[in-house]
């Protein structure tokens, strides 16, 4: 926690923070919303990145795989759980 003066500014929380490309993020968040939900921070991504002229390469293609990571290691701790 960051606190000043007295008041809780911020909540840091490093459990999962990994060095890596911030695309997995985008991935994590879109994979466990709605379609709606997923499909406006898929649109906001492209235009913030986009701003700051980073690359948008295989994106489609980097979303998918991150998606897939998601979901194959969401099945293993859930099978391990059983």
């Amino acid at each position: 926690m960051l606190i000043h003066n007295g008041n809780v500014e911020a909540v840091i929380d490093w459990q999962d923070a990994k060095y890596g490309d911030p695309v997995f993020d985008l991935a994590y968040m879109t994979f466990w919303s709605d379609r709606e939900w997923s499909a406006l921070m898929k649109k906001e991504y492209n235009e913030r990145v986009g701003k700051f002229g980073l690359g948008l390469e295989h994106l489609v293609e980097r979303l998918s795989c991150y998606c897939y990571f998601i979901g194959l290691d969401g099945m293993r701790f859930f099978a391990k759980r059983i």
